[in-house]
Parts: C-alpha cells; sequence; structure tokens
C-alpha cells in the first residue's frame, strides 16, 4: 500500500478528519481556475479509499498556511479551521536532503525540456517520489510531468 501525498488543490484529509461539514469547502480552489467547482465531497472520496494511507507534505502545509494568513475576516476563520482540521488529521513529511536531491533531479529535467511546473509543485512531486508515494491531485497535467510520479485525480 502506497501511502498518498496530497497536493494543496486537494489539500488533504483522511478518514478520521473533522471537517467542519460533509462537503469539504477547499476555500482556496476557484480562485485560479474560477470555473471549477468550489466543493468536493473530500470526506466520501476518502472513505471509499479505506485501505489508502494519507500524508501531507511540509511545502503543503506551507501553502495552506499561507492561505490562512492572506485571508481575512469569516474566510480567514474558515480557512483556519480547515487548517487545524488537516494538521490534526494528517502526519506531516518533512523536506529531507533526499528530498532536496529528487527536487533538483525532477527541476533540471523539467527545466532542460522546456515543461517546468510551480516550484511548490516540484517540492511536492519530489516528497512523494523520496516516499514511494502517489499524488492526488486535481492538478493531473503538472504532476503527470514528473517522470516515475504516479497521479490520482479524485472523483
Amino acid at each position: 500500500m502506497k501511502p498518498k501525498q496530497w497536493h494543496h488543490d486537494l489539500e488533504a484529509a483522511r478518514k478520521s478528519l473533522k471537517a467542519p461539514a460533509d462537503k469539504c469547502d477547499n476555500p482556496g480552489r476557484g480562485r485560479r481556475n474560477p470555473g471549477r467547482e468550489r466543493h468536493f465531497d473530500l470526506k466520501s472520496w476518502v472513505t471509499s479509499r479505506p485501505n489508502d494511507r494519507f500524508e501531507i507534505a511540509a511545502i503543503t502545509v506551507a501553502e495552506l498556511w499561507h492561505g490562512v494568513e492572506r485571508a481575512t475576516g469569516t474566510h480567514k476563520v474558515a480557512r483556519q479551521r480547515y487548517l487545524d482540521a488537516v494538521l490534526e488529521s494528517l502526519p506531516i513529511i518533512p523536506y529531507t536532503e533526499q528530498t532536496a536531491y529528487e527536487h533538483a533531479r525532477i527541476w533540471t529535467e523539467l527545466e532542460v525540456s522546456g515543461k517546468m511546473i510551480g516550484f511548490y509543485d516540484l517540492i511536492v512531486g519530489a516528497t512523494a517520489l523520496e516516499r514511494g508515494s502517489e499524488v492526488a491531485t486535481f492538478n493531473k497535467r503538472h504532476f503527470g510531468q514528473i517522470k516515475g510520479l504516479t497521479v490520482i485525480e479524485p472523483k
């Protein structure tokens, strides 16, 4: 059983995640992709995968914290609640020396090929490769550029 790394588009949870609602509101989705749904029934999707283990890359935690710090008013409260639930539920995978090697290797490969993706996405991919994990994301196009990485697009 491969652990699942969660990219910030999906934003992470597991069966025991105590999200505030049945439909997990992903406060960041839709901002960059306005035509996409802002709600994904994450709890149901995770429950449908009872044999999977879930974890989150440290860089993804930083991205979630950034979202909390940038938000104001009720959006900030909702994002903080979501982040608290994620941190309570998922082990955080650190950026290690091996992650740095994988990161540099992927970065070079994609840069040379002219298929560069976001810098944080590189780190998520490197973290997953280091651990033999899969990445679940709605951004299959970017993560699919990383050789050897298994990408799951939740439905």
